[in-house]
């Protein structure tokens, strides 16, 4: 018997469809048919990864983001009514989705409105307790309250983290339940670590997340550009963007790589510059690269896990307001010894295993 399984990454940046690569070549290597449903770059990636899966376009949640940090998170709040609007139409457009492909499975990662009661449902997600700004904290209780009943219609909810000595520290705390399966680290770049001097960099930036602020960053980055003698590679995150410039041998742009030239690059890379997006982490701490996490200003989650691993001394912090691209590097020489190790495991090919084996 072939099963179904239908993928849905939400749109926020590329790693909610990042973390999902290692589970969709999971399903594929366990002969199961796989429909993914996305939108926007994430889409555009998965589309590249994998072109010879079927596709399906679900609509945008039309969040919009301020330019001014301090208006960031509030911005988000107020928009709060289109995230419970955007579950709604999920719902109704995964309804026509079920009907056309009758899956087995469904597995989002977090939209939480992307669950059927005729297929068995997943979700994946760190933030099983998000963080809201300052100002705010005093509605986190009924926040997370809202968020539990949300996660109610899944049949499982799978964290990328470890129940103990968590990487998503607060983030992915939950409570005892059979539902809820850490997963350990998910990322893409697993196995496909290969040192080749051609792909060589000093400096490896990468950027991504939601405009305006994924535009303001490479700014930031571009006006010191180029470095002395030092080979910098840009990745602008734009896999819309089919334009690549290469100003000279030290300064190479790419508008989006392709998964495993992207590996061959952060393998080679003695520094990595980037948001402190969940994703990217565990990317970084699989492959043990040193980076500079400049969290994406107002977002909460990035700027509590880019403090959060620097405590810890995985890697090096700088918010955006403060970010000088030579200052950057020259702070990173400086302290050699910040490097991340962490284990992988095989904890999500045993979950995928088991969920299989149950429904054949």
């Amino acid at each position: 018997m072939k099963l179904t399984v239908l993928v849905s990454p939400l749109n926020w940046g590329l790693g909610h469809a990042t973390r999902c690569v290692p589970i969709i070549r999971l399903l594929l290597a366990k002969d199961c048919r796989v429909i993914i449903c996305g939108s926007g770059n994430s889409l555009i990636m998965l589309k590249a990864e994998f072109p010879q899966l079927e596709y399906e376009v679900i609509a945008e949640y039309n969040i919009k983001y301020s330019k001014n940090k301090s208006l960031f998170a509030l911005k988000l709040l107020f928009q709060l009514p289109l995230f419970y609007i955007g579950k709604i139409k999920e719902t109704v457009f995964l309804k026509k989705i079920v009907a056309k492909y009758s899956p087995d499975i469904i597995i989002s990662d977090n939209r939480y409105g992307f669950y059927n009661k005729n297929a068995y449902s997943v979700l994946i997600t760190h933030q099983i307790k998000p963080m809201l700004p300052a100002g705010f904290k005093w509605l986190q209780p009924l926040f997370w309250r809202i968020l539990s009943f949300w996660l109610k219609p899944f049949d499982e909810i799978w964290i990328p983290d470890y129940s103990d000595n968590g990487l998503a520290g607060k983030l992915s705390e939950t409570i005892k339940n059979s539902k809820y399966k850490y997963c350990g680290l998910l990322s893409r770049f697993k196995g496909l670590e290969v040192i080749d001097e051609n792909y060589r960099a000093d400096v490896l930036i990468i950027l991504s997340g939601p405009e305006p602020q994924r535009t303001i960053f490479e700014k930031l980055c571009r006006q010191s550009l180029p470095i002395g003698n030092k080979k910098v590679v840009m990745v602008l995150g734009s896999p819309n963007n089919k334009t690549n410039e290469i100003n000279s041998t030290n300064y190479n742009v790419f508008s989006h790589l392709p998964t495993e030239e992207l590996s061959k690059f952060i393998s080679n890379a003695s520094l990595i510059i980037s948001r402190s997006g969940y994703s990217s982490i565990m990317d970084y701490l699989v492959l043990g690269k040193k980076a500079i996490l400049v969290p994406t200003p107002g977002q909460t989650e990035q700027e509590y896990l880019a403090e959060y691993h620097f405590k810890r001394g995985n890697f090096l912090f700088i918010p955006q307001n403060k970010f000088n691209l030579i200052e950057a590097i020259r702070r990173a020489e400086e302290n050699m010894s910040i490097k991340p190790t962490s284990k992988y495991n095989l904890i999500i090919e045993s979950i995928v295993d088991d969920l299989l084996l149950g429904l054949l």
